[in-house]
């Protein structure tokens, strides 16, 4: 029975290892079991310090179609590095064999952004709120559209969310500046835009509703990060 026991506990540590983000995925089922730990940063928080290199990470999730990620460090001459990723799989709903041939890792690329162009993108999202008060309570479902950032900003840790349909989502400035720095070659898929949304596997029951149900999951922001992970 001991040994039963210890085995069910390396298990389980082997299992959150697992789904511990580490940085970008090169299957679909490592993009799935990192996704959320993707989401929370735990890396960004675990190495925020004062003195350390501020980082940002902003995802925008499309609705489970082409959902971008956005990890932002800042270099010492001023400027800073763009790592994006596009990610293909995390789609629920209608499947057929032409999506099937589109799964796996997702679509990486890297810009370099100048001294200049990192202070107009600092400044886009400050004046956006991002370093501000969190919208504490706010739920992000996983079949939404909705912009997300986190990261360390002179050594303080910072969460705020932005959702389609909410005050402000569609009057936001840094979208628009990230988007200039995109070189992943893929458009961007918009409530506007998006010509079939998947159908919804959450639960009904409006925001508020929904529960995890394979690749469908509802978080909410929290004082100090979010909650739901």
């Amino acid at each position: 029975m001991p040994g039963r026991v210890a085995l069910a506990a390396l298990g389980a540590v082997a299992l959150l290892a697992a789904c511990a983000y580490q940085g970008p995925p090169t299957s679909l089922a490592e993009q799935r079991l990192t996704w959320l730990s993707y989401l929370g940063a735990a890396d960004i928080r675990a190495a925020c310090a004062t003195g350390q290199p501020d980082r940002l990470r902003l995802v925008y999730n499309a609705g489970g179609d082409r959902t971008r990620g956005y990890d932002l460090v800042a270099l010492p001459d001023g400027g800073a590095v763009l790592d994006q990723r596009v990610d293909r799989g995390l789609a629920v709903g209608n499947f057929d064999v032409g999506q099937a041939l589109s799964l796996g890792a997702p679509i990486l690329a890297q810009s370099r952004l100048t001294p200049d162009q990192y202070a107009e993108l600092r400044s886009a999202l400050a004046d956006d709120g991002v370093f501000g008060p969190p919208p504490v309570g706010l739920t992000l479902r996983s079949d939404r559209f909705y912009w997300l950032v986190t990261g360390c900003v002179d050594g303080q840790m910072h969460t705020t969310a932005f959702r389609d349909g909410s005050a402000g989502y569609d009057s936001l400035a840094f979208p628009a500046r990230i988007a200039r720095h995109d070189a992943t070659g893929v458009p961007f898929v918009t409530a506007a835009t998006a010509l079939e949304i998947s159908p919804s596997v959450c639960r009904s029951g409006g925001e508020e509703g929904g529960a995890r149900s394979g690749l469908c999951f509802t978080v909410t922001v929290g004082e100090d990060g979010l909650v739901g992970l």
